[in-house]
C-alpha cells in the first residue's frame, strides 16, 4: 500500500543518512529543506489510506511528481530586513518598498490550465472556479500591492532570447495614466537602477588574457610527425602541444550521427578496394563493379538512414565521373602503383621521423610519379599551398623521392594533385598543383627542417594560431587554448 511505501521509503533514507555517531533522523530532517521534507512526507502519509495498491515503479513517479511542488526558500542567504513573498503571503503583509516583479503576461497573471478532463461549462456546474477568478485575482493582488507607500515595478523585456509580452496589468495602468494626462514618463524610474546594476558588473579596466605559450622540455616534444600534422604545426602549434604531448584527443559524441568525415572515409574505402582490386586495366563492367564495392561499403551505416538517402547518390555521380577518367588514364599507359601507401623519411640528422599515407601513387609513362589525394571537401587553395602553409602533396612527394614508400621505385615527381571527389553540382574534378612539384618539394623540405630546428630549441613555445590569417578551419582545442577570451581583445600574435 502507499502507506506502507511511505513508512519504508523513510526507514531506509534514515538509514542511508546514519553514520558512526548520527542517527539519520536527526541529519535528514534538519534545517530548512530538512524541515520541508518532514512536513510533506507527513501530509503525504496522513492523506496515504485508501489508496490503490502501487507497483515500484508507480510509487517512484508519484513520489517525483508531488516532490515538485514542494518549495523550499532558504533563510540563511536572506538580508534579515528582505522578504520575499508569494501573492498569497503578500496579502498579509505590508512593507516600506514593495517590488513587484516579473510583471510578463505568464507571470501577471499566469497562463490559465486548460483541463483535459472537465470543460468549462462542467467545472461551472461541479462549481469549480473557472480559470477567470485565478485572474481576477492576480489582478487584485497587483492592485493591492500597488498602493504600498513606496513601489518598483520590474519586468524582462526578454526572456530564453525572446522578447517578453509586458503584463496587461501593467499595460492598462499605463493606458489609464495617460488619459489622466500623466504622460508616458509617469512610470520612469525615479533612479538610473538599471545603470547600477550594469557597474556592478563592470570591471574597472578590461586587460588581455595573454595567449597560452607553453615550453615542454625537449625530451617531451614529439620526434615524428605525420604529414598531416605538419600543417597545423605550421598554423597552431598549440594542437600539437594538446594532442602530441598533453595527450588529449576529441572525443566522438554519444550516440553521434554520420557526418561529413564518415563520408569521406566512406567514398575513400570504396575507391581504395576499387583501386586495390584493379591497379592495372579495368574490368569490362568497371562501373558496375564499383558500385557493387560502395554498397558493400554502405551497408555498414544502415542505421543511418540519410547516408543512404542523402550520399549515395553523390557516390553514384562520383563513381561514374571516376571510372570515365580512370579508362582515360589507364589506355593512355598510366598505372596505379601505391594505394594507401605508407611512406617514411628522416630529417634532423636522424632524429625525427616524418610519416606519410599517400591515397594514391600513379607511375606515368615516362617513369615519373604522381602522388594523388583524394578530397570529399574543398581541397586547399593554390594560394595557400603556394605559401608553403598546407605542404602534404608536396612532403608525400618527398618521401616518394627519396624512396619512402617500401616496394614502390623512386623516380621524379611529375604530378602532386589533389582529385575533390564531392558528388555535388560539378561531380567530381582533378584539380592539380599548378606550381612546379621540384619547387613545391623543396620549399616543404626547407621549411620542415627550419620547423624541426626552430622547436628543438626548449625556449620556443607552442602558440596557439600564431598567424591568425593561416588559422585553420577546424581546432578542436580553441576551448583549451581560451581563444574566445584572448583573441577578442587582440591576442592574436603576429
Amino acid at each position: 500500500s502507499l502507506e506502507e511505501r511511505i513508512k519504508q521509503h523513510i526507514d531506509i533514507a534514515e538509514i542511508i543518512a546514519s553514520t558512526d555517531v548520527t542517527h539519520g533522523s536527526e541529519r535528514l530532517w534538519r534545517d530548512v529543506a530538512g524541515e520541508a521534507a518532514a512536513t510533506w512526507l507527513n501530509e503525504w502519509l496522513q492523506s496515504a489510506k485508501g489508496f490503490p495498491l502501487l507497483t515500484g515503479e508507480e510509487y517512484l513517479g508519484l513520489c517525483q511528481g508531488l516532490m515538485r511542488t514542494v518549495v523550499v526558500r532558504p533563510l540563511q542567504s536572506q538580508h534579515p530586513r528582505i522578504n520575499i513573498f508569494g501573492p498569497l503571503e503578500a496579502r498579509m503583509q505590508r512593507a516600506d518598498l514593495v517590488i513587484i516583479g516579473g510583471l510578463n503576461e505568464g507571470s501577471w497573471p499566469q497562463e490559465a490550465d486548460i483541463n483535459p478532463w472537465l470543460s468549462r461549462p462542467m467545472q461551472r456546474d461541479f462549481g469549480l472556479p473557472l480559470p477567470e477568478r485565478k485572474i481576477g485575482l492576480s489582478a487584485h493582488d497587483f492592485v493591492q500591492l500597488s498602493g504600498a507607500s513606496e513601489v518598483l515595478m520590474t519586468r524582462a523585456k526578454r526572456i530564453g532570447g525572446t522578447p517578453a509580452v509586458p503584463s496587461r496589468f501593467l499595460l492598462q495602468l499605463k493606458a489609464v495614466l495617460q488619459a489622466c494626462g500623466a504622460g508616458e514618463d509617469i512610470l520612469a524610474p525615479t533612479e538610473p537602477w538599471m545603470r547600477w546594476v550594469r557597474k556592478i558588473d563592470e570591471p574597472m579596466e578590461i586587460k588581455a588574457c595573454d595567449p597560452p605559450a607553453p615550453r615542454p622540455p625537449v625530451r617531451l616534444r614529439p620526434k615524428g610527425l605525420w604529414v598531416t600534422e605538419i600543417s597545423t604545426w605550421q598554423r597552431n602549434p598549440y594542437a600539437i602541444y594538446a594532442r602530441r604531448i598533453l595527450n588529449l584527443k576529441k572525443l566522438d559524441g554519444i550516440d553521434e550521427d554520420a557526418d561529413a568525415s564518415d563520408r569521406g572515409q566512406i567514398i575513400h574505402k570504396a575507391l581504395e578496394i576499387y583501386a586495390r582490386a584493379y591497379p592495372d586495366a579495368l574490368p569490362d563492367n568497371a562501373l558496375e563493379k564499383l558500385l557493387e564495392i560502395g554498397r558493400e561499403v554502405f551497408s555498414a551505416y544502415e542505421d543511418f538512414p540519410h547516408v543512404a538517402a542523402f550520399w549515395w547518390p553523390r557516390f553514384e555521380r562520383i563513381a561514374e565521373w571516376f571510372v570515365s577518367t580512370e579508362t582515360q588514364r589507364r589506355e593512355s599507359g598510366i598505372k596505379i602503383v601505391g594505394v594507401e601507401a605508407i611512406g617514411k623519411a628522416l630529417f634532423g640528422g636522424g632524429k625525427f621521423l616524418l610519416q606519410g599515407r599517400a591515397d594514391r601513387i600513379d607511375r606515368m609513362v615516362d617513369g615519373s610519379l604522381a602522388i594523388i589525394d583524394y578530397k570529399t571537401t574543398e581541397p586547399p587553395s593554390q594560394k595557400i599551398v603556394a605559401s608553403g602553409y598546407e605542404p602534404q602533396l608536396a612532403l608525400l612527394g618527398y618521401i616518394a623521392s627519396v624512396g619512402g614508400f617500401k616496394d614502390i621505385e623512386t623516380g621524379k615527381i611529375q604530378d602532386l594533385a589533389y582529385w575533390h571527389v564531392h558528388g555535388g553540382s560539378d561531380i567530381a574534378e582533378e584539380k592539380p598543383l599548378k606550381a612546379n612539384a621540384d619547387e613545391l618539394i623543396l620549399m616543404a623540405k626547407g621549411r620542415l627542417e627550419i620547423l624541426i630546428d626552430k622547436y628543438s630549441d626548449p625556449a620556443t613555445p607552442y602558440l596557439a594560431v600564431p598567424r591568425p590569417r593561416y588559422s585553420p578551419s577546424y581546432d578542436d582545442y580553441a576551448h583549451l587554448a581560451r581563444r574566445a577570451e584572448w583573441s577578442a581583445v587582440g591576442g592574436d600574435e603576429e
